[in-house]
Formats: C-alpha cells, sequence, structure tokens
C-alpha cells in the first residue's frame, strides 16, 4: 500500500465506498476547472503542469525532463548537446505524457542509455502473433498509466493498440486489469510512487482510491478498447 502523506487525514483508513465516493467526487471538481493557457483546449488537465511536476521531480534526481513533442513519443538518452534524459510524448497529449512517463518508471538503468530504452515500435497492422507479444510486454506500463491517471483525477482508457490482430479486447483489458492489482499487492516501483504521492498533491485526489485501485479497475471494465 502507499504510505499516508502528510496532510492526509490521520487515524483510520476511510471505508472503501466512502473512498470511492470521494475520488468521484474529486474527479468532478477537475472536470470542471478550466485551464486558460491556450495549450489544452480548456481541459482541466493541462500538459504543461504535468511537465513541471514531472521535471521538479525528476529533472535533479535523474537528469530527466519530460518534453512535448509534435510527432511521435521518444526517448532520447542526454548526449553533448543535452545534459538531461528526455522523454517526448505525442502532440502534447496528456495521456500519451502518462503512458510515457509510465515507460520511463519501468526502465532500468541501462535502459535509460538507449533511444526509446532499445525497444522497437510494431505499427498497426501486426499479426496476430505480434499482438500477443505486444500486450504481453505492455499489460504492466499501462497498469503503472492507470495508477498515474488516479492519482491525477484523469481518465484512463487501456489499449491493446491494434485490436483487429486477434488480440485485445477484453481479454486485453482484464490483463491490465489483474496487473493493476498485482501492482497494489507488491507496491509501486519507485519512481512511478514519487510520481504518484506528486500528482497526489497537486491534484488533491483521495490518496486511499489510488492505493485500492479499485477506481482503475473499474474502468477496466467498463471501458472499450480503442
Amino acid at each position: 500500500m502507499i504510505p499516508r502523506l502528510a496532510g492526509d487525514t490521520p487515524g483510520r483508513p476511510m471505508p472503501r465506498h466512502l473512498t470511492r465516493q470521494a475520488h468521484a467526487q474529486r474527479c468532478a471538481q477537475l472536470r470542471r476547472r478550466r485551464c486558460r493557457c491556450g495549450d489544452c483546449q480548456g481541459s482541466a488537465h493541462c500538459p504543461r503542469d504535468l511537465i513541471r511536476l514531472f521535471n521538479l521531480e525528476f529533472a535533479r534526481s535523474h537528469q530527466t525532463v519530460l518534453v512535448r513533442g509534435q510527432d511521435e513519443p521518444l526517448y532520447l538518452p542526454a548526449n553533448a548537446g543535452n545534459r538531461c534524459h528526455r522523454i517526448v510524448f505525442a502532440h502534447g497529449y496528456y495521456a500519451s505524457a502518462l503512458h510515457e512517463i509510465a515507460h520511463w518508471c519501468l526502465a532500468g538503468p541501462a535502459r535509460r542509455q538507449q533511444v526509446d530504452y532499445g525497444y522497437w515500435y510494431e505499427p498497426a497492422g501486426r499479426d496476430a502473433s505480434a499482438q500477443q507479444r505486444f500486450e504481453a510486454v505492455e499489460a504492466r506500463p499501462q497498469a503503472i498509466e492507470a495508477l498515474l491517471a488516479a492519482a491525477a483525477g484523469f481518465t484512463f482508457t487501456p489499449s491493446a493498440d491494434n485490436p483487429g490482430a486477434g488480440g485485445g479486447g477484453r481479454h486485453f483489458v482484464q490483463r491490465v486489469e489483474r496487473q493493476i492489482q498485482r501492482e497494489r499487492r507488491r507496491g509501486l516501483p519507485p519512481r512511478a510512487r514519487r510520481f504518484v504521492q506528486r500528482l497526489h498533491l497537486f491534484y488533491r485526489t483521495p490518496l486511499e482510491a489510488v492505493a485500492e485501485g479499485d477506481a482503475m479497475a473499474e474502468a477496466c471494465r467498463a471501458t472499450s478498447l480503442v
């Protein structure tokens, strides 16, 4: 379980139904909030906030910054022209930023020294075998993404990326759901834990709801893949 933070209500944890209710109320408040920067089309979840929060948390400790991209997402290790590693997310999308952060939270030191962590992306058009391999490695990053999204009061949508290739659908949703519960039981990776706490403090979401993971499991069951 994620430890209680300073400022959380002391004493026994809230009953589960109250935790869910508080989380739902906070999400509704965030949806009514509107950013006026012109960069996020009036959404409550501005990518500029996410960039600032991530860079405050990790620019010094891990020499890593979050960067808005104009094209496809990409991880770039530091080089002679850039002293910081860069997580470039796609088209300024908040959801893309959360997804790329989740991948970074799972990448080990050797992987973080390679462009895109040394992996390659197979685009749409994968056959059934390639799709199954994709889903096998993608479930855990999406589980981490779901927990980050919950901490921000942001709607998480699982994505098999190519569901017409013989995989995806309900099977992949269930795989992500099971992985969320595993992360709850064994505890989040250290960097994911740190950023969950940072998002919780900024968005003032009930941390117990994030720790329980119930909201994410229910979202997985209710959400169609895209």
